[in-house]
């Protein structure tokens, strides 16, 4: 009987779970009508998985979206230089192509249009802290942490512990490198009792440029120990990469050696990566940033090279690395040679300042008969064109995201490659299809700044890219006040202990204080691609000015 009773229990209490579930059932718990099927949550335990946060910046999905950025940054440049033409505030020059020479704008960083700026790069004749960091064959001496062994002649001085810039100048301790350049444009005093055989004495000729530049070895009406002179015939030297054997005990060098380059190539500087000399080559320069370096004209059909030479084969070539474009900057560091350049391409038939409809709707129709290829730079490995850029590895403004600014595309294409010094093979690409005006680079991240005038004064976008496998995208941030006065002499970016500090600058009305300065310590945020703001001066807490 006691069975019996709890079996009857047992099916009484089923009933009564069954009408329960018929009528939550039929009321769709307080939503949707009779019909509406009950939501099944996934296998697994998992729910429902939310999409990734985008950043300001965002991997492009497809080769068609790559083209349509590209042709979007066209339109873009064509339509603000046709507004500057219709107000008299631009240049009716249109993208010729640059000029031969670099040094002389006000993009150099440098009073003049020197060859350094802040950043201590590109040519550089001096940085910050002083390279013995890097020992003369080019191999670190000491880690970021600790000290560093003391080395019994000079290097290159560098900005950043542990990353090395390419010099105009190297040494070894016993082997001094001269490179032809037209990112130096002036000379290198000595004490009179230092002798030096076989220096050219005189001239100042860069190959590339009549208003100067650097000793190339190359200088017409340079007499030296290697020209030979016949009657009234004189027999100029070859040009290029000249190598002094050094007497230190003496204080002579000699010139035992001449590395010959292409006479449309000038050497913005050298690396020395163990028994290997690396040279950088470029057809023009531009510096790293600044007004002029935002404008597509400098970036049309231009080369940029690094070319390796033996030290213990006579000099003989080992590799040669061609990128159409434009250089911009390059650090070394453990994980190789990285390489920045600026490519604008060039289209035949493209009317770039278009003056009418007519000639709207023909570029149009030319550029959208264009493949995606076509707008990528060309890139060659010792004659063999390799194809180390995926669309996807190429960055855009994300137009959902709140800071993106109201103009987005441009024409240039700005290009990382990371480079295995030894064997001259690119380890790593990405490229960039916004406008910039600068970049940054230390031993774990590289930089891109863009200036913006959108809301009445100056603001400054940042993007941060890790030195990693595929160079992945950090974050970025907008921020209120320019990066550089209008010389162009300030760029004020520097990275410490994962943060990075920057100071920018804001003009306001008053003409008692016209300048303020604001310092931002950014720092990657932890939920989505961004840099977020962790310190601020001035702020509540301190208010005094800079």
């Amino acid at each position: 009987m006691l069975n019996q009773a709890v079996t009857i229990s047992i099916r009484a209490l089923g009933g009564l779970l069954l009408i329960l579930l018929a009528a939550l059932t039929s009321c769709g718990g307080g939503s949707g009508g009779p019909n509406q099927p009950v939501a099944v949550p996934p296998t697994g335990g998992g729910g429902t998985v939310e999409p990734p946060p985008k950043g300001l910046l965002v991997a492009l999905e497809s080769p068609d979206e790559f083209k349509q950025k590209i042709a979007a940054g066209f339109n873009t440049a064509s339509s603000e230089r046709a507004a500057a033409l219709g107000d008299g505030t631009g240049s009716s020059d249109g993208l010729d192509g640059g000029s031969d020479g670099g040094s002389g704008d006000d993009t150099g960083g440098d009073t003049d249009g020197g060859s350094g700026d802040d950043t201590g790069g590109g040519g550089d004749t001096g940085g910050e802290t002083d390279g013995g960091d890097f020992g003369g064959d080019g191999v670190p001496m000491g880690d970021a942490s600790g000290g560093t062994e003391t080395v019994a002649f000079t290097t290159t001085y560098t900005l950043e512990t542990n990353v090395d810039e390419y010099d105009v100048v190297k040494y070894n301790g016993s082997q001094l490198f001269i490179a032809p350049s037209r990112g130096m444009d002036c000379c290198v005093m000595f004490e009179d009792e230092v002798a030096f055989d076989g220096l050219d004495d005189g001239g100042s000729d860069d190959g590339g440029s009549d208003d100067g530049g650097s000793d190339d070895g190359g200088a017409e009406g340079a007499a030296t120990d290697s020209t030979d002179v016949a009657g009234d015939v004189l027999e100029m030297p070859v040009r290029g990469i000249r190598v002094l054997t050094t007497d230190a005990v003496n204080g002579l060098a000699q010139e035992t050696h001449r590395i010959p380059l292409a006479e449309d190539q000038s050497v913005e500087g050298l690396y020395l990566v163990d028994r290997n000399l690396i040279a950088l080559t470029s057809t023009a320069w531009w510096g790293r940033h600044g007004d002029q370096f935002a404008r597509p004209e400098g970036w049309l059909n231009q080369s940029v090279g690094l070319e390796s030479f033996d030290l213990d084969e006579d000099f003989s070539a080992r590799h040669s690395i061609r990128v159409e474009g434009a250089l911009v900057n390059s650090r070394r560091t453990e994980a190789g040679i990285f390489l920045v350049t600026r490519h604008t391409p060039a289209i035949d038939g493209l009317t770039y300042y278009p003056a009418s409809q007519d000639e709207i709707d023909q570029n149009q129709n030319l550029l959208e008969a264009l493949e995606p290829a076509d707008f990528l730079p060309v890139i060659e490995r010792d004659g063999e064109v390799l194809t180390p850029v995926t669309y996807d590895q190429c960055y855009a403004i994300n137009p959902e995201d709140d800071a993106a600014p109201e103009a987005r595309g441009n024409p240039i294409l700005t290009l990382v490659l990371q480079i295995d010094p030894d064997s001259a093979e690119v380890i790593d690409a990405m490229c960039l299809l916004e406008s910039i005006d600068g970049v940054y680079l230390t031993t774990t991240s590289l930089y891109f700044t863009a200036g913006l005038y959108e809301i009445g004064e100056s603001e400054t976008l940042i993007h941060q890219f890790q030195l990693e496998d595929g160079l992945p995208y950090v974050g970025s941030n907008r921020l209120l006040g320019g990066l550089f006065l209008g010389d162009n002499r300030d760029y004020r970016l520097n990275a410490r202990g994962g943060t990075l500090r920057t100071v920018l600058t804001r003009w306001m009305d008053d003409v008692d204080d016209r300048i303020d300065h604001t310092l931002y310590v950014l720092e990657p945020a932890s939920d989505k691609p961004a840099l977020s703001i962790v310190g601020q001066l001035p702020n509540d807490q301190r208010p005094d000015e800079l």
